[in-house]
């Protein structure tokens, strides 16, 4: 009983440290992906009912390795979008497909809140949208209509 009692407690702590681990790759920090691929996404954030672009909107950038168990993101950045309501993501380092998620929300200090929207984008390294010769993908009008929250 003790034995087996020891081996949870070790298998407790390493699963703890090991996740530790992965939790500091959660930031905006690209140099543990080796690839050599870019991914440029950029957009505007707009009122639905207005259509006036929104300022000081929080826009973060997760993306996933598509062929991957993790529920962790290999990178993940935050944007702002400025007084035209535009923003810009752009995240180095790839070798392989990947999912990436677009979340536009509102800061906490806006004084109008926006309901949080989401928007998905598979980037397969391949198409009109790749430049091969830079090794670029780039996400053109990854645009938010955004509705006031009541």
């Amino acid at each position: 009983m003790i034995k087996t009692f020891k081996k949870l407690l070790a298998l407790t702590l390493v699963s703890a440290t090991s996740m530790s681990c992965s939790l500091a790759f959660l930031s905006e920090d690209e140099t543990h992906l080796d690839g050599d691929m870019r991914l440029v996404v950029n957009g505007v954030v707009s009122d639905v009912a207005t259509n006036t672009p929104i300022s000081d909107i929080k826009i973060t950038f997760s993306a996933f390795a598509e062929n991957s168990l993790s529920v962790l993101p290999l990178i993940r950045k935050t944007a702002y979008t400025d007084s035209n309501g535009e923003y810009s993501v752009e995240a180095a380092g790839f070798s392989e497909s990947i999912t990436c998620i677009m979340t536009a929300e509102s800061t906490e200090d806006r004084k109008q809140q926006y309901e949080s929207m989401e928007s998905v984008i598979v980037v397969t390294w391949n198409g009109n949208s790749f430049d091969e010769r830079n090794n670029t993908f780039y996400v053109n009008d990854c645009n938010f209509q955004m509705k006031k929250d009541n």
